[in-house]
This record gives structure tokens, C-alpha cells and sequence, in this order.
């Protein structure tokens, strides 16, 4: 089990404000695969999608708390456009 992606996902909700449903959306990937993760019952996530919680997280932790959902919506805009390349 990936305790670091778990806890990181929980820190996205509780520190941060984030529904689930928002964060998966970020992610790129369908929520039940987000409460998956959280849970322990993915206990190898993607690459991708390792990726992406990472980079959420990152990216919430070097804005104010109050400006992290600015920040969530970029990211989604950015794979958005990723995801339309291909």
C-alpha cells in the first residue's frame, strides 16, 4: 500500500478543502479510483496517476491555503489540454 499517495489524498481533503470529486478530477481519473488509493485497496496506483496526486499536492503546499483551489484549477486545465494532444 502506498501510504504517502493515502495521506496525501487525505491532507488534499482535510488541509485544503478539496472534495474528492475535485481532486480526482485533477488527477485525471474517476473518484471510486481516488477513494481506492486512499483506502489501500490500489496498492499500485499508475504511474500517472502517482504522478498527478504528487504534483496536487505539491502544488497546494507552495500557495496560501486560501489560494490552493486557484491552483487546483490550473492543473486541471493544464491535463485537460495534455489529455486533448493525444
Amino acid at each position: 500500500m502506498d501510504i504517502e499517495l493515502a495521506e496525501k489524498i487525505r491532507a488534499l481533503k482535510e488541509k485544503h478543502g478539496f472534495s474528492y470529486k475535485k481532486i480526482a478530477e485533477a488527477v485525471g481519473c474517476d473518484i471510486s479510483t481516488i477513494y481506492r488509493v486512499r483506502d489501500g485497496l490500489i496498492t499500485n496506483p499508475s504511474y500517472l496517476i502517482g504522478k498527478a496526486i504528487n504534483d496536487l499536492f505539491l502544488i497546494q503546499g507552495s500557495v496560501e491555503p486560501g489560494r490552493a483551489k486557484d491552483k487546483l484549477g490550473k492543473l486541471s486545465f493544464k491535463k485537460a489540454l495534455l489529455r486533448s494532444d493525444s
